[in-house]
C-alpha cells in the first residue's frame, strides 16, 4: 500500500486535505479578517455569539443523546460550547438578529438536523468546530485587545487555552480510530464541508447586516 493511500484512509488527513479550500475562503472573508483586524463592531461579535447558540445546542443535543456509536466514540462532555457561549453572552446587550442572519442561522441548524439522520454526518460538524478551537487562540488576544475584554465576554474564544492542541490531537486520534470505512468518511467530509458552507453564509449574512 502506497502513502498516498494510507493518507487517503486516514479520516483527519482527508479532512484537512478535502475542506482546506473552503477553510481559506472562510478565513479571507471580510468578517473574518475585520475579526483578526480588530476592526470587527462589537454588534457583529454577539451576534456570532448570539448565532452560534442555536447551532451549538443543536448540534450538542444530538451529539449527547445519540446511540449512535461512533458518534459515541469521539464525542465527549467537555466539548460542549453551550455553557461557554451563555457565560458570555450574559456579558453583552444581545440584539435581535436581522432577518437575513436568521435565515442563516435557521438554515445552519435545519443543515445539523438533516444530519442527523445519518448521524456519522455529525463528526463532520464537529470536526469544524473542534478545529476551530485552534484558530481561536489566535483571535482571542486581538478580540480583547479590540473590545477591552479580560475574561469575561471572550470564553468561547479561550475554550480550554493551553490545552488546547493537546485536546485537539486526542479529538483527531478518536476519529481515526472510528472513522475507518471509506463510506462513512464520505459522509463525515461532506458534513464538514456542509458546515463550512453553512458558516461562509452566517458570517456573510452577518457582516452584510451592519
Amino acid at each position: 500500500m502506497s502513502h498516498h493511500t494510507v493518507l487517503k484512509t486516514n479520516i483527519m488527513a482527508r479532512l484537512r486535505t478535502e475542506t482546506w479550500p473552503l477553510h481559506q475562503q472562510l478565513e479571507a472573508l471580510p468578517f473574518s479578517q475585520a475579526l483578526v483586524a480588530e476592526t470587527l463592531p462589537l454588534p457583529l461579535y454577539v451576534g456570532q455569539l448570539t448565532a452560534y447558540l442555536p447551532i451549538h445546542r443543536a448540534l450538542e443535543n444530538h451529539c449527547e443523546h445519540t446511540l449512535h456509536s461512533q458518534v459515541l466514540a469521539v464525542w465527549r462532555p467537555d466539548m460542549a460550547r453551550l455553557p461557554e457561549l451563555n457565560q458570555d453572552l450574559s456579558h453583552f446587550t444581545v440584539d435581535i438578529p436581522k432577518a437575513p442572519v436568521q435565515r442563516a442561522t435557521a438554515d445552519f441548524v435545519q443543515a445539523i438536523e438533516h444530519a442527523s439522520e445519518m448521524p456519522v454526518m455529525l463528526l463532520g460538524f464537529l470536526y469544524v468546530f473542534e478545529g476551530s478551537r485552534l484558530g481561536a487562540q489566535f483571535v482571542l488576544p486581538h478580540l480583547q485587545a479590540a473590545y477591552e475584554l479580560d475574561a469575561y465576554g471572550v470564553q468561547y474564544y479561550r475554550g480550554r487555552g493551553a490545552q488546547t492542541r493537546a485536546q485537539w490531537q486526542q479529538f483527531g486520534q478518536r476519529m481515526d480510530e472510528a472513522i475507518t470505512q471509506i463510506a462513512d468518511q464520505n459522509l463525515v467530509v461532506d458534513g464538514a464541508k456542509m458546515a463550512f458552507l453553512h458558516l461562509q453564509h452566517l458570517f456573510s449574512a452577518l457582516w452584510k447586516s451592519y
